[in-house]
């Protein structure tokens, strides 16, 4: 008797250890391993999770005149030092490198794989998204962000950025999170107060017959700890729906 109940619970652990989910996001292996040593911004995408989110469904699939080969991809994973930018793909066949037009080729097998320093910002990332980015410094982000007008105010999002994140859960609405640490607090704070006036200025500039857009600003919070600056937002279904309308 006793026997059987330990056969019992070594069983019971040892499904429960099949069970057992990751605790962060996990990048395929065979993408992982063609990351370069000097990397030090990294952005992927969960392919085939986004197809079954309804936001795809209805407003991508279907409607827009996507590669060929983008039906065969499963995951993308893009790796920046700073300067260039390589976008790797998993495809049913294996691995392919794209270049900036969306061509295919063999890529060049890299030693170096994730970063430590990358690593450590992704064990804040959920497993269960289908987009994210992490990020040491500012890297390659504001070359993004036009020189002139008044986007070019986003500049200043990078002045003392020591490391961030970001990721998109689609299965519902949208629900979004992103933080970014400064080097100092004065920094932090400018940022989040730059990020609430934002906001604020869209609230007062929403048309009255767009109520849907101020529920979208009302779901969208800003906060500050220390010298971490954080922005979430769940915007639901309904809400993002009406919002996308109108923006077409």
């Amino acid at each position: 008797m006793r026997s059987a109940l330990v056969v019992f619970a070594v069983l019971v652990s040892l499904s429960g250890c099949g069970l057992r989910k990751p605790a962060s996001i996990q990048i395929d292996p065979a993408l992982a391993r063609l990351v370069p040593s000097d990397t030090v911004a990294l952005a992927g995408v969960k392919v085939d999770a986004v197809r079954t989110t309804p936001l795809y469904r209805k407003y991508i699939e279907g409607k827009l005149s996507l590669p060929e080969m983008s039906h065969d991809v499963s995951e993308v994973l893009v790796a920046s030092n700073g300067k260039d930018v390589l976008v790797f793909a998993k495809t049913k066949s294996g691995v392919v490198q794209l270049d900036e037009h969306g061509r295919k080729s063999e890529p060049r097998r890299q030693s170096g794989g994730v970063p430590s320093a990358l690593r450590e910002k992704m064990r804040a990332i959920p497993p269960e998204v289908q987009i994210w980015a992490a990020g040491i410094g500012a890297g390659a982000l504001p070359s993004a962000v036009p020189q002139r007008g008044n986007l070019a105010n986003l500049q200043n999002l990078f002045n003392g950025l020591e490391s961030w994140i970001g990721f998109a859960d689609l299965r519902s609405g949208l629900k979004m999170d992103a933080s970014a640490v400064y080097r100092t607090e004065q920094d932090a704070r400018q940022i989040h107060d730059a990020l609430r006036g934002l906001v604020g200025l869209g609230r007062l500039s929403t048309p009255d017959n767009a109520p849907e857009l101020l529920r979208l600003y009302d779901g969208i919070r800003i906060s500050m700890e220390r010298n971490n600056v954080r922005v979430s937002a769940e915007i639901p279904a309904d809400v993002l729906e009406k919002s996308l309308q109108r923006l077409r």
